[in-house]
């Protein structure tokens, strides 16, 4: 048993045994590679630590506001009680010959 490594193509177009045109993709990445670093830059360009700190604590606050009124919505019933099981509404207790199979739980109530 032998095994052989592969080698590395040009960045220049060759074509395969049915005449497509087949191109180097780090040749093509390395494009579009310069242009992220150029603008990641110029986002951050101009301002002094002191002002990238104030944002981040802004940040920092603003998700700490928006994970507590998240977890506020989640003691509502709708998401704690089980019996509501993916229902916005508490399902009705329906008899047993009148049950129906539901779309949003899969279970017949």
């Amino acid at each position: 048993m032998f095994s052989q490594a592969q080698s590395k193509k040009d960045a220049t177009p060759a074509a395969d045994s049915r005449g497509t045109a087949t191109y180097d993709a780090n040749a093509e990445n390395s494009i579009f590679s310069n242009s992220k670093k150029s603008a990641a830059k110029s986002k951050t360009a101009g301002k002094t630590t002191g002002d990238l700190k104030r944002e981040y604590y802004a940040r920092m606050e603003a998700n700490a506001k928006k994970y507590e009124k998240m977890a506020k919505d989640m003691e509502k019933p709708q998401y704690s009680d089980p019996s509501y099981f993916g229902h916005k509404h508490k399902p009705k207790k329906n008899p047993v010959g009148k049950k129906k199979f539901c779309k949003e739980c899969r279970i017949r109530h």
